[in-house]
């Protein structure tokens, strides 16, 4: 865990740095948050991992703004999660009293969808998390996890055929040899609906967020020996290492690891340098908390470093693992606007593919 938090993220060491203009006048601060609210929107229904993980975040961020401001989380669920970053682009005022915190997602910036009104590389970034994801599967249909190597056209279950979540899984389904062996059944809202479609029995594969897996895959499936996780999805650092998450999954390898256990060698071609990209520019960050284009500097400096004291808050992080079995990595803004700053110079290969691969999806019964 320490290495998670020194080599891929690491706020608190860098923060006089990587915070720009310093809040030096604190009594000018705390004038200016002190009696307002901040409205903080969720483009997640209430009750989601995501609402969840958000709230958490929000009992502990508000105490450390000068002037004691309320924090009042908004749920604006809607247009494949775009919604929320459209009303913050368009009509929120740029005032540091409203946030987008809520899970990101550049696709459809990347692919120029009309959904997303908003341009991320425009948007003022306060800080992000990242909850590493991982695919796991019924035990009715995986007993080991070599066995994934035998499937026989179970159904894995996601959300949309361009969701990180669901690009990962299939993808690393493909690439270590079960291609055309599964069908894929998108369309479930939520990885919540889509835990419970595989507790169900409806649906075999699956691949969620690990707040997801640990809050409710593990007590009512994995603990009763119903499911199985098969691999989990690496975070990269900037220089394209991958990151040894083993202090939060334990003995459940990375897909890298897993694929050169079964085949020898490191993944390659196509389909890979697209998943390696995928880990870093699309799911580098899990959950951001981002502000209308033009807030103050004064204003966003504020709520970064409030942010980066409720990552480094003992009592946050108690909470936090309490609830979901484990501490979200923290992305350091850095890191974060690198990210985002690709976001206009994606390889045309990698936008071929993703074409490609979502019409082959949506054509046909992989």
């Amino acid at each position: 865990m320490k290495l998670i938090r020194n080599l891929l993220l690491g706020f608190a060491l860098a923060a006089p740095m990587i915070f720009g203009t310093a809040i030096t006048d604190s009594v000018q601060a705390e004038d200016y948050y002190k009696g307002k609210t901040v409205n903080v929107i969720i483009g997640r229904p209430a009750g989601s991992g995501a609402d969840l993980t958000v709230r958490a975040f929000l009992q502990f961020w508000q105490k450390y703004i000068p002037g004691n401001p309320q924090f009042v989380a908004r749920n604006m669920p809607g247009g494949g999660g775009m919604k929320v970053f459209n009303h913050v682009w368009e009509k929120a005022d740029p005032d540091g009293l409203t946030i987008a915190f809520t899970p990101y997602n550049p696709l459809p910036q990347i692919l120029k969808q009309k959904s997303l009104k908003a341009d991320f590389t425009k948007m003022p970034l306060v800080g992000a998390l990242q909850n590493p994801s991982l695919t796991y599967a019924s035990t009715e249909t995986v007993k080991s996890r070599d066995d994934i190597l035998k499937i026989a056209n179970p159904v894995y279950g996601g959300q949309r055929v361009l969701h990180r979540f669901d690009l990962a899984g299939r993808m690393t389904l493909d690439m270590i040899g079960a291609e055309g062996k599964y069908k894929y059944a998108p369309g479930f809202k939520g990885s919540g609906k889509v835990v419970k479609a595989l507790q169900r029995g409806e649906i075999k594969l699956m691949t969620s967020g690990n707040n997801v897996y640990q809050t409710y895959a593990v007590p009512n499936m994995v603990s009763k020996g119903k499911a199985l996780p098969l691999w989990y999805h690496p975070a990269r650092t900037l220089d394209g290492k991958y990151v040894d998450m083993s202090g939060i999954f334990g003995d459940i390898p990375s897909f890298p690891e897993y694929y050169k256990k079964v085949k020898g060698s490191e993944p390659s071609g196509d389909i890979y340098e697209v998943y390696k990209w995928l880990l870093s520019v699309v799911s580098g960050m899990s959950y951001v908390a981002l502000l209308p284009p033009g807030t103050k500097e004064d204003q966003l400096a504020v709520l970064e470093q409030a942010f980066v004291k409720v990552t480094n808050d003992p009592d946050y992080k108690a909470d936090e693992k309490k609830r979901f079995g484990f501490n979200l990595p923290v992305v350091d803004r850095p890191t974060g606007r690198h990210f985002t700053s690709l976001l206009n110079s994606v390889p045309e290969s990698h936008l071929k593919f993703l074409d490609s691969y979502s019409k082959k999806a949506s054509t046909k019964k992989n």
